[in-house]
């Protein structure tokens, strides 16, 4: 039920206000042989390699191990006539006429290197995405707009690929690929929900559509106090043809209920101290 109940979220979401799509703030200035193949400011990533776009690891997945001078077929939605002015309290806004959607050639200025689920510094270095200290990578969330047909599949893709990361972030961590400072507890999740919700409606069916999804595939993991543990004991009763002493499942139940808690907390612990 978190899952459907996330599904109709996300669903309601992509079709009636659009997808959230990675989008380049800002682009470095591209010279020599890199000027022609280049993104552009304000340019939306929809796909790479030939490949919809859905998370942003998705982007680093198609480019990860590619080398400098590489070609990459990209479709984007570029804006024309881009205008950049500064507004009474010195910052630049941009302007532009419309938008196209293109089909362009990049060759990467760097070699891509992907570690974990959390590093997308190389991928936007080789994409020539402007960086500054003190700003990071000039890049922003733009929401984009597609078909009532398209928009509808992509919200059931979209689910799946939100529950296969979990497994990968998972995987990740139990790998010592990924450390814990990467994870948020209760009090980050609450306060990140809050700050996102608080946008608009659209960004609370976002967000709330993202924690369902993350709800029914960690509840279906075979950890004691989950659900996913139920299976399992169901799965060894049906084994042995008779049930488990209901003493000993309440306390391994318990006993996992309370590293769960533990857990919780450290991975908030750490979002202060690291």
């Amino acid at each position: 039920m978190n899952y459907l109940l996330a599904l109709v979220l996300i669903l309601i979401g992509f079709v009636g206000y659009g997808q959230t799509m990675v989008a380049v703030y800002k682009a470095e200035e591209a010279t020599g042989e890199y000027a022609a193949y280049a993104l552009e400011d304000l340019d939306i990533l929809l796909e790479v390699e030939g490949k919809n776009l859905y998370l942003t690891s998705d982007i680093a997945q198609a480019l990860n191990s590619k080398k400098q001078g590489d070609l990459v077929t990209l479709r984007v939605s570029r804006a024309v006539g881009v205008v950049w002015t500064e507004d009474g309290e010195g910052n630049e806004r941009p302007t532009y006429d419309h938008r196209e959607e293109r089909e362009i050639t990049v060759m990467l200025r760097s070699d891509v290197t992907v570690k974990n689920s959390a590093d997308f510094t190389s991928v936007w270095s080789a994409l020539g995405v402007k960086y500054s200290e003190g700003e990071g990578y000039y890049l922003a969330n733009s929401v984009y707009k597609f078909g009532f047909w398209e928009g509808l599949g992509r919200g059931f893709v979209y689910s799946f690929r939100i529950a296969g990361s979990i497994f990968k972030i998972l995987g990740e961590l139990l790998t010592g690929r990924l450390g814990l400072s990467a994870f948020g507890g209760p009090v980050t999740t609450i306060t990140m929900t809050a700050q996102i919700a608080s946008r608009g409606f659209r960004y609370f069916l976002e967000i709330a559509g993202y924690i369902g999804v993350n709800l029914a595939v960690f509840n279906l993991l075979p950890i004691p106090a989950l659900d996913g543990s139920k299976v399992v004991f169901t799965a060894i009763e049906w084994v042995r043809g008779k049930p488990i002493s209901r003493k000993v499942e309440a306390i391994i139940h318990a006993v996992g209920f309370v590293l769960l808690l533990g857990f919780a907390v450290l991975v908030d612990i750490l979002q202060f101290v690291l």
